[in-house]
């Protein structure tokens, strides 16, 4: 959903970090690291459809290993 959701905006910071064997991702069993922390700026939400959009939202969104946050 992530990949047609977000329908414009920018990324003004991010931070990547990737340790470990490539082979091994996503590291379920700890074997390495993935984050990505990315500062979003004025992004267009079109989370479904049916749903209204949200437009102007500023926020972080970060990936580690499987998980994902938005806030």
């Amino acid at each position: 959903w992530l990949d047609g959701a977000l329908q414009t905006g920018a990324i003004s910071k991010g931070h990547f970090l990737f340790r470990g064997d490539p082979h091994a991702f996503p590291f379920d069993n700890h074997e390495g690291i993935f984050e990505a922390n990315l500062t979003l700026d004025k992004v267009l939400l079109k989370y479904d459809p049916e749903w209204p959009e949200i437009s102007e939202l500023d926020g972080k969104l970060v990936f580690q290993n499987r998980q994902m946050t938005v806030d």
